[in-house]
């Protein structure tokens, strides 16, 4: 009774000291609980969409009416049993468990099921998992929950230090009283219990906030990650609502019980520090000491006699000078890194789609399709139907930068009087933009032009250049790819098919060097080109009824059309997509997961960089209200009201200042050791997709940070100045806090 009563005595006397230790609890237990809340609903949101896809833990397939009809009753752990007609006009029976059933496979062969692995029975293992329903899935959920739980005491180790820091400040406070009680018969253990219980009655207060802040924090992360269209581009639009936001109570008690652990263990740390001390020390022992007072100082030098005085003040705490520091050097460092990284990962994904989309960065790229021509593999168009596809794609409104061509694969003669594979191409002007955007002629040029783009892709040795008369190339214009094959397939040789060819000579009017041998067309050295405009004025005849591959790439007008593009695409029987050549859906999902994942990380940066703030603006202001009478005195021989707060701004600086610094140096060692990592590992490679980090890529977002610390620092000091210049220099000196 006795404990308590001066502990309620206490946090309602000095309500100050009791309001931010309570602060420093709901941040504390906020964090945690959201984090929680986010754990339940990954959990919540992967059940549901299992239930959605198939309803049933097990389902067990191809039976008689009178075999699933005599099921029904043999299990009587089912919660429900439905019997369900398939198409195949079978029965199945799909069980849905109400409780635990121990091992799955035991429990099926244990009611006469020997069907149990093979293609008779299907297992909702997803479901199964979320619902605890076998041994296995209790033992995976106990896995996951165990390694989560891992994470959210090595952040709550982090949140012991802030919550610490209240109680010392409160304790140091309070030493002399303390030495006074224990003089006067009051024994350690109560000593230690009066902080006990001041800690529990603080939690009680604390501990039900933060856990409803937590739950409010953890629904607006959940809103801000919806908003991002994560749902809709990973489950569509019908199935967008499977995604819904989740509270388990049980997660809830173990963050409220994980934060009143801390709690208690930083009241009882507090406590049994305070009784290490005799009585006498405790009375006599003068608060806020410097043991060392440095005649030379950085601060200093630099600011003169202020700036020793605001060294010293900051020394005469080292611990919580160090920790207010420490945690807001991490929160600094945590968050100039990681908007680098993120800014590398959307770089790799961009990198990553083009290398695995052989570079292409259009949205979409389609294939001309007739399949009444018949079943090749590869379906082939007259040049007119691919212009008349082409002409569609522009014209219907939900595509941009249209680009396609007509390539025929044709042989060049050359010196040697040898017939080597090229290719003759006529392109569109997006094509031509995107294949030629250094060409020396624009493309209306070379419409215009009495001749052809000769285009060399690479390096090639002289006995491979085409034989040149006039200026002009010499290509077989019949026996192309096609032809040749059917030629072949009548039982005609390759020298009876050469016999055949005809050829005819191509002016060139331009020549243009690729500026590197990427491959294209086959790796072909040559290439004639021209445009579609051209093509139809001048040599759509030329070919015959030869037939080509054409494929188009183009870009969305507007995102909105999307599902409309979709529909017109499906009910279009000229062109095809497959999901790989859908660029425009795969960078969508890749970036909305982008950012889902900054939404998340920033909010737990945030949170950090608050613990961080409600840390320092405790310790500061806590700091200048101890000092009232000290400040008033210095006043009283001299000290202008300018230099006081000219003082407590160099306290602020030094926080700012060490932090950036320290984060600065901290962020070219990260950069350091990540760089020798890759080498060590030999992953060099991979800058080339991203490019290295450079050393000072972190440092205006460090050097930002800092500014905002030294703004909420000053705001943080000069409050608690402005009020005590309210009262007399005598009535400050007079006051005890």
């Amino acid at each position: 009774m006795f404990e308590r009563l001066l502990a309620k005595r206490y946090i309602i006397t000095q309500k100050r000291h009791s309001i931010l230790t309570v602060c420093s609890i709901i941040v504390a237990i906020a964090l945690m609980t959201s984090l929680f809340t986010a754990f339940s609903t990954a959990m919540g949101c992967i059940r549901d969409i299992a239930y959605h896809n198939a309803p049933y833990h097990y389902k067990i397939m191809h039976l008689t009416l009178q075999q699933a009809q005599e099921m029904e009753t043999q299990f009587p752990e089912a919660e429900s049993v439905k019997l369900v007609t398939e198409k195949d006009y079978t029965c199945s029976i799909e069980l849905f468990m109400k409780d635990y059933i121990g091992d799955t496979r035991e429990y099926f062969l244990a009611h006469g099921i020997e069907t149990v692995g093979n293609e008779f029975f299907d297992w909702n293992q997803n479901l199964t998992n979320q619902d605890l329903i076998d041994l296995n899935a209790r033992a995976r959920m106990a896995q996951y929950f165990a390694m989560f739980y891992v994470l959210i005491c090595l952040i709550a180790v982090m949140l012991r230090l802030m919550i610490d820091t209240a109680f010392e400040v409160s304790s140091k406070e309070r030493e002399r009283q303390f030495g006074v009680l224990q003089s006067i018969g009051a024994t350690p253990k109560q000593i230690v219990n009066i902080i006990t219980f001041e800690g529990l009655l603080l939690s009680a207060i604390g501990i039900p906030l933060g856990v409803l802040c937590g739950v409010g924090l953890g629904y607006g992360v959940y809103q801000a990650i919806l908003s991002s269209g994560v749902a809709e581009v990973y489950l569509g639009a019908d199935n967008a609502n499977l995604m819904q936001f989740h509270v388990n109570t049980l997660l809830l008690v173990a963050s409220a019980i994980t934060g009143l652990v801390w709690v208690l263990l930083s009241a009882y740390g507090t406590g049994m520090r305070i009784i290490k001390m005799t009585p006498i020390q405790a009375i006599s022992n003068r608060s806020n000491t410097v043991k060392k007072v440095r005649r030379h100082s950085i601060f200093g030098l630099l600011f003169g006699w202020m700036g020793k005085m605001a060294s010293r003040n900051n020394r005469r705490q080292p611990k919580r000078f160090i920790i207010t520091t420490v945690s807001l050097t991490l929160s600094i460092l945590l968050f100039s890194c990681f908007n680098i990284v993120m800014e590398k990962f959307e770089t790799l994904m961009d990198k990553s789609i083009q290398a695995v989309y052989d570079g292409f960065v259009c949205d979409f790229m389609f294939e001309a399709v007739k399949p009444e021509r018949g079943s090749d593999d590869i379906s082939r168009i007259s040049p007119d139907e691919v212009i008349s596809i082409g002409e569609e794609l522009e014209n219907v409104g939900y595509f941009k930068n249209v680009a396609y061509d007509i390539t025929q694969g044709r042989k060049f003669v050359h010196p040697d009087d040898t017939k080597k594979w090229s290719s003759v191409s006529y392109v569109n002007e997006a094509e031509y933009h995107i294949q030629f955007p250094d060409a020396p002629v624009t493309y209306d040029e070379l419409t215009k032009a009495n001749g052809y783009l000769l285009v060399n892709y690479g390096d090639v040795s002289e006995n491979y250049l085409p034989v040149e008369k006039n200026n002009a190339v010499q290509v077989v214009i019949n026996n192309g790819f096609r032809e040749i094959e059917e030629k072949k397939k009548k039982g005609m040789s390759m020298e009876e098919i050469e016999q055949e060819d005809k050829i005819r000579e191509f002016p060139i009017a331009y020549r243009y060097q690729f500026p590197e041998n990427q491959g294209w067309y086959g790796g072909f050295g040559y290439q004639l080109i021209q445009t579609i405009d051209y093509y139809q004025e001048h040599d759509s005849e030329l070919y015959g009824n030869s037939e080509v591959y054409a494929t188009y790439s183009c870009d969305i007008v507007d995102d909105k059309d999307y599902p409309a593009l979709m529909a017109w695409v499906e009910n279009n029987p000229d062109i095809e997509m497959d999901e790989y050549q859908n660029f425009y859906l795969q960078r969508k999902k890749l970036r909305t997961m982008t950012s889902a994942i900054e939404i998340g990380v920033m909010f737990l940066n945030v949170m950090i960089a608050l613990i961080a703030i409600v840390n320092m603006v405790n310790i500061l202001s806590t700091g200048i209200l101890n000092r009232k009478s000290e400040l008033a005195s210095l006043q009283c021989i001299g000290m202008t009201e300018g230099q006081l707060y000219g003082m407590t701004a160099i306290e602020c600086v030094q926080y700012a200042l060490i932090s950036g610094v320290t984060a600065s140096l901290l962020s070219f060692a990260v950069i350091f050791l990540t760089e020798h990592f890759v080498e060590l590992i030999g992953a060099e490679d991979f800058y080339q997709g991203v490019g290295k980090i450079s050393y000072t890529a972190p440092l205006p977002r460090i050097w930002i940070c800092a500014l905002v610390a030294f703004a909420v620092a000053l705001i943080a000091s000069f409050i608690p100045l402005k009020n005590m210049q309210k009262e007399s220099l005598s009535e400050q000196i007079r006051s005890i806090d």
